[in-house]
């Protein structure tokens, strides 16, 4: 199951396992519960300046990294809040973190206080055209 809008639940969540502070109605999240409706996997987005960054991320199970996730949370970035792009600041020293985004599609665009800064464009998004195929695959059918 996926859980989606101002969630304070997933902002504790995430605060508990990625750290910092998720003061409620500043952010938006998505999450991927279990058949318990236990949070596995977790993204929390902010806006700065007109644009859209992940506040924070979290994968506590290996389901929570599947495919259909990944999807279901670029569909709601790129789909329902019908973004043109998403940014990231990976701390250098956060080397896991890092290669994730690049494997996700995010293109490094610069560097802050020992991070660096990641946009990722919705055109370059193939988990958001995979999202979009199978859409319009479900409304033909």
């Amino acid at each position: 199951m996926i859980i989606s809008g101002y969630e304070p639940v997933v902002g504790r969540w995430l605060a508990q396992h990625c750290g910092g502070t998720f003061v409620a109605g500043t952010y938006r999240t998505i999450a991927y519960l279990d058949e318990n409706y236990r949070i596995l996997s977790a993204v929390a987005f902010t806006e700065i300046g007109g644009e859209l960054w992940i506040a924070g991320c979290a994968v506590i199970d290996p389901r929570g990294r599947s495919r259909a996730w990944l999807c279901s949370w670029f569909d709601y970035v790129f789909g329902q809040l019908e973004r043109k792009r998403l940014h990231a600041i990976v701390r250098f020293d956060n080397e896991r973190s890092t290669r994730q985004v690049l494997r996700l599609g995010f293109v490094r665009r610069g560097k802050l206080d020992g991070s660096g800064v990641y946009v990722l464009d919705r055109d370059k998004c193939k988990f958001w055209r995979q999202a979009d195929e199978e859409t319009e695959a479900r409304r033909a059918a």
